[in-house]
This record gives structure tokens, C-alpha cells and sequence, in this order.
């Protein structure tokens, strides 16, 4: 099992409407189960929110990618440029 995260960091005057249209964006993608959070005390400037989703296989996270990662990337960059910035990590979950 795979953990794919995806992380935005936004400027405070952008956050509102930029949390608002990846949450309409998110309830329209049915076949993924995805989690939304806003990370607490983040180090960076701006606030930090996760996307993040447990996915079976690689192949799986490069299909979510290209359905809805590269929407994200594209709104990013047309309508908060310089305001915001995304970037993603995957992890292999380990037996303990």
C-alpha cells in the first residue's frame, strides 16, 4: 500500500478562494478515496493544505495524477501564480 500526498502551500490573501475551488474540484473525483486537510503549525509561510490518498499500487498514483494532479497544477499556475505552490511525495507503507 502506497500514501500519495500532495501539498499546497498558499499565500493568506489567496487561501479562501483557492480552498474553495479544490474542494469543489475534490467532491467531483468519485473513483478516489482522498483526504483534505489543512496542516496545523506549518513551518512554511502562508497555510499548508493535504491532499492524500492510499492507492494499491504505483500505477494507480500515476493515473490519479494524471486525472486530477494535473488539473491542480494547471489551476495553480493560471490563477495563483506566485501565490501558490504545490509539491508531492509518495511512501510505502512498512509492516511493523
Amino acid at each position: 500500500m502506497y500514501l500519495y500526498n500532495v501539498s499546497i502551500i498558499v499565500e493568506k490573501s489567496e487561501e479562501d478562494i483557492l480552498v474553495k475551488w479544490l474542494e469543489n474540484f475534490l467532491a467531483g473525483i468519485g473513483s478516489y478515496k482522498l483526504h483534505f486537510l489543512h496542516m496545523m503549525d506549518s513551518p512554511h509561510e502562508g497555510e499548508t493544505y493535504c491532499i492524500q490518498g492510499v492507492f494499491d499500487a504505483p500505477s494507480t498514483i500515476e493515473e490519479f495524477k494524471q486525472d486530477a494532479i494535473a488539473e491542480i497544477h494547471k489551476h495553480i499556475q493560471s490563477h495563483h501564480a506566485q501565490k501558490a505552490f504545490i509539491f508531492d511525495s509518495v511512501m510505502r507503507y512498512i509492516k511493523h
